[in-house]
């Protein structure tokens, strides 16, 4: 059948086969655009709070400041037509009684399609050289109030195999859990100041960041899965993801000034395991690794400005030591 095809179009007249696929594109461009449904960011974080896409993000995973008080308020703030919280220990209800409870799960799923200039080395099985569709990750998500202090934004992902499978590696996986960030919140007043505190409970560092910009969240949000990408780059640009573990403490004064305190530990290579990631796949730490985030934000109307100072300081891991040389 492709020999057919191919055929008939050799066979059209030069503009034939210019003008040809050029339509096809029109067409399949204008249907596209013209029935393509609103976003609205993750579902479940929209029915909560009522509030369409562009009230939380800038983009596909900036956040506004409205947005950066949800992830600061722990994910609980409402306003939908659903109640907000699992275990509610406030009345939430709306003008026709209690309001009625969904889960807050959301799935997402990312279609890309790879061309490289050079073919993929082999072994390349189950994909081929070159020009492959991938439909990976697939993504579920809790997103969304627990009670009325606690929240959680928690990802279970699906990845394929890699080109040329795992190779015998009994710790490879497809499934495994993603970004995870529990947070427990509430508000108080210090003299004039309005502050909001809470703890977060993590497993990437810089994935808590409210501004969504550091490497856990940084651009480009999405890229190809089998495609090889740069090697080189900070450790706390994804290395430790999903392999360790952090609780910090974190206040927010007047709108104005945030900072945080956190403290990383890398998971037991069965617990890794356990949870879908191989634990022989990144560099693992010795002790435990501070991380703080100082974070400075004027406004002025609906302009804002802001200065931050980061850190992540693994002094020590195990595929490099400075006690070891």
């Amino acid at each position: 059948m492709r020999g057919r095809v191919w055929q008939v179009v050799r066979n059209l007249p030069y503009f034939g086969r210019v003008l040809t696929p050029a339509l096809a594109v029109f067409v399949t461009g204008f249907i596209a655009i013209g029935y393509v449904p609103r976003a609205q960011a993750l579902p479940s974080f929209a029915r909560q709070t009522g509030q369409p896409c562009g009230t939380c993000h800038t983009d596909f995973a900036g956040l506004t400041p409205y947005g950066r008080r949800f992830k600061i308020g722990g994910y609980t703030y409402g306003g939908g037509p659903y109640r907000a919280a699992l275990f509610p220990s406030s009345d939430d209800s709306g003008n026709n009684g209690r309001k009625t409870y969904v889960p807050p799960i959301s799935m997402m799923t990312i279609v890309g399609f790879t061309n490289t200039e050079m073919a993929l080395p082999p072994p390349t099985a189950p994909f081929t050289g070159n020009n492959n569709t991938v439909v990976s990750p697939v993504s579920f998500f809790w997103g969304g109030a627990i009670t009325d202090h606690i929240g959680a934004f928690a990802q279970l992902t699906y990845n394929g195999p890699p080109p040329g499978g795992f190779g015998g590696d009994p710790y490879g996986h497809t499934w495994s859990w993603d970004n995870t960030d529990i947070r427990y919140a509430d508000s108080t007043k210090a003299g004039n100041l309005d502050v909001t505190y809470g703890i977060t409970a993590n497993n990437n560092p810089t994935v808590q960041d409210p501004w969504n910009t550091t490497p856990a969240w940084a651009f480009p949000y999405a890229v190809s899965t089998i495609a090889n990408t740069p090697a080189a780059g900070t450790i706390v640009n994804g290395a430790f993801a999903a392999h360790v573990g952090s609780v910090g403490a974190y206040a927010y004064v007047d709108d104005t000034l945030f900072l945080e305190v956190s403290a990383y530990r890398t998971f037991k290579p069965s617990v890794q395991n356990d949870l879908g990631v191989d634990p022989f796949d990144a560099p693992g730490l010795f002790g435990v690794a501070p991380y703080w985030r100082a974070a400075l934000e004027p406004h002025w109307g609906n302009n804002w400005w802001r200065s931050e100072r980061s850190a992540c300081r693994p002094a020590c891991t195990r595929s490099y030591c400075p006690e070891r040389r």
